[in-house]
This record gives structure tokens, sequence and C-alpha cells, in this order.
């Protein structure tokens, strides 16, 4: 990959593009996910399967998913969940090409379907060249970032590489924007409910609107 990317913008300063990605930030990407291991508990998917971890969608949610949870959340947004992550993943590494590995990290939970290899999968670590100018973007690691010492920012992984490598993978889209100190306050929606995009907040407090290219299949139905 190139060292170079677009340069940054925010909101109010000229026209979006046809897809937009906000995040309330101030100046950095500084999410808590910088911080994260990035692990993505999602059974049964591919990554997985050709790691040699013997796992199904099925195990996961009956064996230990509703042991842990129970009746806490709809069994219907359970299922979807767990039914989904396998496409999710697929998604994620055949399509916006982010690479994945799995990493042994036993379930947290000693409950009855139990995976002692876990069930989570992991951004392939990416370094500072790959990631090039953005890496300024990114939030460093703790040590750095809350006591000032001295870290090798290469490789990155764990949450910091998803988020290397989802930034990478929306600059090589070409149609998008990263809007810094912009916060997404509320979802937009039309007269029948369906999702049109977000109102959010631009750096100098005023609101703004943001429209996806097509009002997205789904309604606001949550809860």
């Amino acid at each position: 990959m190139s060292g170079s990317r677009p340069a940054r913008r925010s909101a109010g300063s000229g026209p979006p593009r046809s897809v937009d990605l906000r995040a309330r930030e101030d100046g950095p990407l500084r999410r808590n996910i910088g911080y994260s291991g990035g692990s993505v508990w999602l059974p049964g998917n591919r990554v997985l399967a050709r790691q040699g971890v013997d796992d199904s969608v099925e195990k996961g949610l009956t064996h230990f998913f509703r042991a842990v949870v129970g009746d806490r959340t709809r069994p219907e947004v359970q299922q979807a969940y767990l039914e989904t992550g396998p496409a999710v993943a697929d998604f994620l590494e055949n399509t916006v090409g982010i690479s994945l590995d799995h990493q042994p990290f036993p379930d947290y939970f000693d409950a009855p379907g139990r995976s002692d290899n876990g069930r989570s999968i992991f951004a392939g670590p990416i370094t500072a060249d790959e990631v090039g100018d953005g890496l300024s973007d990114l939030r460093p690691m703790v040590a750095a970032d809350q006591f000032g010492a001295t870290v090798e920012r290469s490789p990155l992984d764990g949450g910091q590489a998803w988020i290397a490598r989802m930034v990478l993978a929306l600059d090589a889209t070409g149609r998008a924007d990263l809007l810094l100190s912009t916060g997404v306050d509320s979802l937009a929606q039309d007269e029948s409910g369906e999702v049109t995009g977000v109102v959010a907040t631009a750096p100098d407090g005023t609101e703004t609107r943001i429209r996806v290219p097509r009002p997205w299949p789904f309604r606001k139905s949550f809860g």
C-alpha cells in the first residue's frame, strides 16, 4: 500500500461525496479500540475453520452464548448476531480486504460450550509503513498515550490494527471522507421510518445532516 493518503477534512468544509464516515473524536482517532486487544467474538466463521478450530454457529449460540446471556436480550437478536457473524467475517476479508487471523484466547466465562481455543478473530498486524501518513491519526498505545513512554509503533496489532486497516480500506474506495471532531447525534429517518442518514454536530457546533446514497433497508425498531 502507498504511504500517502487523502487529506482529512472537517464537516462543513465542502460538499460531501457519496459516503461519509464520521466519528466523535478530538483530532486523532482516539476511540478506546486503540487500547483494545481487538478480539471479535464470532463463532463458526471460516477464519476459525481454516486454522483448525472445530466450531459452528450452533455450538456458539446454544451451547455457550445462551448459557451466559440467557434471556437478558431477545432470542431473535441473539440469533441474528451469531448467524450473521460468518458473513461479516467473509465480507471483511474478501470484500473489504482486511487480513483476519485467529489467536487462541479462551471464551471468558466458564459455562457449557466454552471453547478453550476461543472463537475470536483479529485484524492481522500491519506495519507503520503500510499505514503511512495515517499513523498520526491513530491513538497511541496506553503507555505512550497516558504516560508519555516511548513505544515502537510498528507493527500495529489488536485494536490499532483494526482501526488502521479500516481507515485504509475506507480511503481505498475513493468515495469517502473521514471527518474528525464530528459527533453523530441521532439517526435521520423518513416518514416510513427507514434510516436515511445521520444528524451530526460539526466542529463549530452547527448541526449537519449526512444522507446515505439510498435509504438503508432497515427501520429503527431496536429495544
